[in-house]
């Protein structure tokens, strides 16, 4: 991703890595959310 943006290796880390633990942190809680308003 670091690459194809442009980016070096060391911006990389600083900007895409917190985005994609914020990305997975919603979808956890988008996740846990639509289970308790939609239980199966």
């Amino acid at each position: 991703m670091c690459k194809m943006s442009g980016m070096t290796e060391a911006e990389g880390l600083r900007f895409i890595s917190p985005l994609m633990t914020l990305m997975g942190l919603a979808g956890l809680l988008a996740t846990i959310a639509g289970m308790l308003l939609i239980p199966l």
